[in-house]
């Protein structure tokens, strides 16, 4: 509030040691009041004066110090909160000083140091939280000690050397130039510089930037002298402005007192300080010029300008000034040393009278209308007021009056009491505050005439006194009738009552409620109630309101009307008012969607099937545009179809259609996840509708969207060789096939193109013993990575008249020429082949399987008998492709008389899989003699690429009662597990049927699923087996089985079946491969190739065989009024085309009779079969081993199941039906304890 130039009285001397050169400001002895440290270059010590708090000081303690101290500042540099002493003398060294807390010190400790210490800093310049030390050493440079933490200092390290300095430096300032939270340096040099030196923040610091200082060698000094938050430099004559970015702008230069500007350098200011010196709220500068004996100051104008000041006198040699206030009156007061008078000179700062402090009667609280505060204004000095009454303007609108009598009253000429009682139209505020003084033609003056001028702008708040003067408000809303759901049409009323009587001029007053309704005020039923202190609005629901479960008022609006109280005050409606109704409940149902129905309702759906939503509205809509979709969390698209939903004749019905498509995702429960109308609008009788965008949450859950449906396979033309004994087939590098078959004692080899022509000559190979050549068996085939094949077989030599055997292999070029001849694989051949429980000394072969791994070498493995122990022992050999063997045999054995059937298959990094028969011990079930019995299963082991075992050994079969299986075959899938396939004979009581079995793996060897049965040829008792299954892997994923069966003619046939892998799941028939019907087709032999498809071989008594297959589409139509005849229970999908399309079960293949042998886990799915009017008859044996069994018959959108349940269940089952799935019969048969069930559309 002080506007006048800043006033100091006389210098008041107080006497140090020898040539005191500087002095250091604080409170030493901690009793909170500020004391002084000069540094006395003469006599080699430090002065301490204990300051007394008042300005005045006490007599000098003198400390030995360094050697001609000359720089001295004051700090905590041990962290023990007491200020310590650190000086710089003028001959080298820095001295420190530690402080007791007290006053007194402790015996100085000295580190080396350059020497001519001019000026000495103490700041944390690396972040730890640690007083460094900055001493700038005239002729040597600025160094920095870093302080260890207890006090001590490492060694000085130089931040600016006398080179970069020029000649020398000389004053020294510490303060963060850019904004970095960072401290920068500002060094004043000898040759008329001010240099910048930015800090890293860790003790180091960028390059100097230097700035001119004409005339002077700059003591240099820090402070905001305009104003813009930005730290200003003043050097020497010059101030440099700064841009907040460590840059400076040259500003203008400072006068040195009633001379002005002098051409002379020792006219100009050796050192100066920045801040306000009057009290104004602008830095003004104080400044000292040696050896004038008189500081002078220039005002600020806080625009970075100064205007003169004054001048006064100090001692002689006068020294650089500081500034502190030393009496605790807020102002700041001078210190200059005197080196000629060894004394400190104190200027106090006498300023003008101004106010020091405003004081209110109460600290905090509520104060209401009729309450008084009155606030105390501590001037610095006595006042007298004369003329008018002074007042000073409150924040709530309020005036607080000068007190005439209470200021009498407290006998303190240099207070001033002003009383204020809270209005009734006064503002409520939380937290009172001062905002503006007047004096109203009032005098304040003290003894010399002078004080304070209190107009205008006058800052002092009371952040903790609140003024309540409560307007009128709204206590309570009341609503009739209270709860209950509310209609279109139905009325409430709605009773507002204020805190006071109040007076309504105009009728529009409204209330808007969360339901999009409005209550209107009803000035009659208000005047009724005969209470002005009550309002009554009215609201009738409408049809356009929204339903909601709790009604609240949610805004209001006067609309022009006035509300007053009897202050003429009242409350404004206008915005947000809450008040609310939890129990009433407005209902005006929106049309919502009740139902969604899918057809068909469950099953798998491939890419191109199409599923059929029908969506059900609470009431009948209208849809203008076609944009309406649904997204499916397959990704899928349904889209709403106009046309279908016009042919339902039914407005309350949406139709959307949606196909698969071949990017969907596979889903196991197909859902909605979000609606989109795209601009189409769907509204009802009242104009409103369904807002379908956003989430929208349906679930189908026997709606399942599978991967691309692996092909139905076309055959291409059936391929026949010259020979009969068993073939095998691979694909080659580049598509092409290889096929290899016996010829008794030859190899025979053909190499096939993909569409199953011949490429170039049949080839033979010579068989490595020609003189006891026997017939061999069991071929191998496998491809090499040179485009060539391997082949390995089983051979028998009638060797001394004692019939053995062995494991040969040829290699093949990629021309079909044999390479080389045959090697032997069995090393053991002396022992070879006996089965000495046959009759004869019959031989028993093995049976080998040979694959390529990754590095171009050959594993084979086969199963070796050895004669003299009978165990069987499964052995596997490494060999390169010169026929070398890569290390030694490796053998696992399998279990005494048992073990046969190797199977190999590789995976893509060269590791691979071994499938064999293994027996194993089972107790016989209940019933049957108790001792201990021999039964076949299967063993799968992973081993490396270079043949190690990886893991333990997996049991793959998990069959349920008497079955022994045979002939495993393994195949790695495209997605990286396996799938192996068997040959299964199964015992039910006197009756035996051989069934082919399968079981899924992932890559790791655990199970996928449950073992599946693949063929669907349901035979008679004791009926020709199924048998020598082969399994390979397709490019889609999925798998496809072939093997040697039965067929309805007689003879074997061979047969196939493509598997899904991902449902596990039959896709199409199983399919008769070969056209030969009449005679027996055996040794089949299986491999995909890289289209899709796969290509088959096989033996029958007009020699070997081959046929490829390819892909094509995987639905069969069957075209309106015509009829389909299924030979066997099948599990293709079928589409009907509109018009009455038949498909008829034919009783001849056995749908009539029995389902012998129905295992636990068995299924048979006609869900994609409508039944004949003339419906189907399936009948169905339940098996001594107390498994179940489950049928499905479905005609699309409806759905029977039938669970079969418990040992001889004849009537033990469960039905569940929508009840339009079909009629269930059950009879009590014959001893076989058949039940029938009996399907119709």
């Amino acid at each position: 509030m002080a506007t006048s130039p800043p006033t100091f009285g006389t210098q008041t001397s107080y006497a140090t040691a020898t040539s005191p050169q500087s002095v250091a400001i604080g409170d030493v002895n901690g009793d909170g009041r500020p004391d002084l440290v000069s540094a006395n270059r003469g006599s080699n010590t430090v002065s301490v004066l204990l300051g007394n708090g008042d300005g005045t000081f006490q007599a000098q303690t003198a400390y030995a110090a360094g050697n001609a101290p000359n720089a001295v500042a004051v700090g905590d540099v041990n962290g023990d909160g007491r200020l310590d002493i650190v000086e710089g003398g003028l001959n080298g060294g820095t001295v420190v000083l530690i402080g007791n807390g007290d006053g007194t010190f402790r015996s100085p400790i000295s580190y080396a140091s350059p020497g001519a210490s001019t000026s000495i800093v103490l700041a944390d310049l690396n972040g730890d939280g640690r007083s460094d030390v900055v001493e700038l050493n005239q002729f040597y440079g600025v160094t920095l000690m870093l302080n260890n933490g207890d006090g001590s200092f490492g060694a000085p390290r130089t931040i600016l050397n006398q080179y970069q300095g020029d000649a020398g430096v000389l004053s020294l300032a510490v303060g963060d130039l850019n904004g970095d939270g960072r401290p920068d340096l500002a060094a004043g040099q000898w040759d008329y510089k001010v240099s910048i030196l930015l800090g890293n923040g860790d003790g180091t610091f960028q390059a100097q930037h230097d700035y001119t200082t004409p005339y002077v060698n700059p003591y240099v000094t820090i402070g905001d002298v305009n104003g813009d938050g930005r730290p200003d430099v003043g050097g020497g004559n010059m101030l440099f402005l700064g841009n907040g970015d460590g840059t400076f702008t040259v500003a203008t230069h400072l006068v040195d007192g009633p001379g002005g500007i002098h051409p002379a350098p020792i006219n100009f200011p050796d050192s100066q300080v920045l801040l306000d010196l009057n009290g104004d709220g602008r830095p003004d500068a104080a400044s000292s010029v040696y050896g004038q004996s008189y500081v002078s100051n220039q005002l600020g104008n806080g625009d970075g300008t100064f205007g003169p000041g004054g001048t006064y006198a100090v001692g002689q040699g006068n020294q650089p000034v500081v500034a502190a206030d030393l009496n605790g009156d807020g102002r700041p007061d001078l210190v200059v040393p005197n080196s000629a008078t060894n004394s400190l000179s104190v200027l106090i700062n006498t300023g003008p009278t101004r106010v020091v402090s405003v004081t209110a009667s109460q600290a905090y609280g509520l104060v209401h209308p009729g309450d008084t505060v009155t606030f105390t204004i501590a001037m610095n000095r006595a006042v007298t007021i004369t003329g008018g009454t002074p007042t000073l303007t409150l924040n709530d609108g309020g005036i607080a009056i000068y007190d005439a009598a209470a200021t009498a009253a407290l006998g303190d000429p240099a207070k001033l009491v002003f009383s204020y009682t809270v209005g009734a139209s006064d503002l409520p505020v939380n937290g009172l505050s001062f905002v503006r003084g007047d004096q109203n033609g009032s005098q304040i003056v003290d003894a010399a005439g002078v004080g304070p001028d209190l107009s205008g702008t006058f800052a002092a708040s009371f952040a903790a006194i609140q003024v309540a003067t409560p307007p009128t408000t709204v206590t309570s809303v009341v609503a009739s009738p209270t709860d209950g759901v509310e209609h279109v049409g139905d009325t409430m009323t709605f009773t507002v009552t204020m805190s006071r009587a109040v007076t309504v001029t105009g009728q529009t007053l409204t209330f808007t409620l969360n339901d999009g309704g409005v209550a209107v005020y009803d000035a009659a039923a208000t005047a009724a109630l005969g209470d002005p202190a009550k309002m009554v609005f009215n609201y009738t629901v409408g049809a356009a309101d929204l339903p909601v479960y709790g009604l609240s008022f949610v805004r209001g609006d006067q609309n022009g009307t006035v509300i007053v109280d009897g202050m003429g005050r009242g409350p404004d409606f206008s915005g947000m008012f809450t008040a609310s109704f939890a129990g009433i409940q407005v209902e005006t149902p929106p049309t919502i969607v009740t139902s969604v129905v899918a057809s068909p309702s469950n099953g798998v759906e491939h890419v191109g099937d199409t599923v059929v939503f029908t969506v059900t509205m609470s009431r009948a809509v209208t849809v203008t545009g076609d944009g309406l979709t649904f997204t499916l969390n397959d990704g899928g698209i349904a889209v709403y179809d106009a046309a279908a939903t016009a042919a339902l004749g039914d407005p309350t019905k949406m139709v959307f259609s949606y196909t698969v498509g071949a990017t969907d995702l596979p889903v196991s429960g197909l859902s909605f996840v979000r609606g989109d109308q795209n601009g189409s609008v769907i509204v009802d009788g009242m104009g409103r509708g369904p807002d379908f965008s956003g989430i929208f949450a349906v679930l189908f859950s026997g709606i399942q969207v599978g991967p691309v449906a692996p092909a139905v396979l076309t055959a291409g033309p059936e391929l026949q060789a010259a020979s009969v004994n068993g073939a095998a087939v691979a694909e080659l590098t580049g598509g092409n096939f290889a096929i290899a078959w016996l010829d008794g004692s030859t190899v025979h080899a053909q190499i096939l193109a993909p569409d199953g022509t011949k490429v170039g000559a049949e080839t033979v190979a010579q068989m490595p013993f020609p003189l006891l050549a026997a017939p061999g068996a069991h071929p191998s085939v496998t491809a090499l990575a040179n485009g060539g094949f391997a082949v390995a077989w089983a051979a028998s030599y009638p060797g001394l008249g004692v019939p053995y055997a062995g494991v040969e292999i040829q290699l093949f070029a990629p021309n079909g020429l044999p390479a080389g001849a045959p090697f032997h694989v069995e090393t053991e051949s002396g022992q070879l082949g006996f089965n000495l429980g046959y009759p004869g000394l019959q031989v028993q072969l093995p049976t080998p399987s040979v694959a390529a791994l990754a590095d171009g070498s050959l594993v084979v493995t086969w199963v070796h008998r050895d004669t003299l122990n009978g165990d069987a022992i499964l052995r596997s050999q490494t060999f390169d492709t010169n026929g070398t063997m890569i290390g030694n045999q490796v053998d696992a054995v399998l279990d005494k008389s048992g073990g046969s059937s190797p199977a190999l298959a590789r995976f893509a990094d060269g590791s691979f899989v071994a499938v064999w028969n293994q027996l194993t011990l089972q107790i016989n079930p209940v019933g049957t003699p108790p001792e201990e019995v021999k039964r076949p299963g299967f063993v799968a082991q992973i081993f490396d690429a270079q043949g190690n075992k990886i893991g333990a050994e997996i049991a793959v079969n998990s069959t349920i009662g008497y079955a022994f299986t045979s002939n495993p075959n393994v195949a790695v899938l495209s997605t990286g597990g396996f799938v192996v396939t068997w040959e299964e004979e199964r015992y039910n009581g006197a009756a035996v049927t051989d069934v082919i079995m399968a079981q899924q793996f992932d890559a790791g060897g655990t199970k996928i699923g449950y073992q599946i049965r693949i063929d669907a040829m349901i035979v008679p008792i004791d009926a020709f087996v199924e048998s020598q299954p082969k399994v390979t892997a397709l490019a889609d994923g999925n798998f496809a089985i072939m093997w040697q069966g039965a067929s309805s003619t007689g003879g074997t046939v061979v047969k196939a079946q493509l598997f899904d892998a991902y449902q596990q799941s039959p896709v199409g028939s199983e399919v008769a491969i070969n056209v030969q019907a009449t005679q027996d087709q055996v040794h089949p032999q299986l491999l995909a190739s890289q289209d899709g498809g796969f290509a088959i071989g096989w033996s029958d008594v007009n020699g070997e065989k081959v046929q490829v297959y390819a892909a094509n589409q995987p639905v069969t139509t069957i075209a309106a009024g015509t009829t389909l005849e299924i030979p066997s229970a099948s599990t293709a999908k079928l589409a009907f085309a509109p018009g009455g399309a038949t498909l008829q079960l034919d009783n001849s293949d056995g749908f009539a009779g029995s389902i012998t042998g129905f295992g636990q886990g068995d299924r048979i799915d006609l869900s994609d079969i409508a039944f004949s009017s003339g419906g189907a008859t399936l009948g169905y044996s339940a098996n001594a081993s107390n498994s179940g069994g489950h049928l499905t018959v479905s005609d699309g959108p409806h759905i029977a199941s039938l669970t079969l349940l418990g040992q001889y269940a004849a009537t033990s089952f469960v039905l569940t039906s929508d009840g339009h799935g079909g009629t269930l019969i059950t009879a009590a048969q014959d001893a076989a304890n058949q039940s029938q069930l009996a399907a119709h559309a």
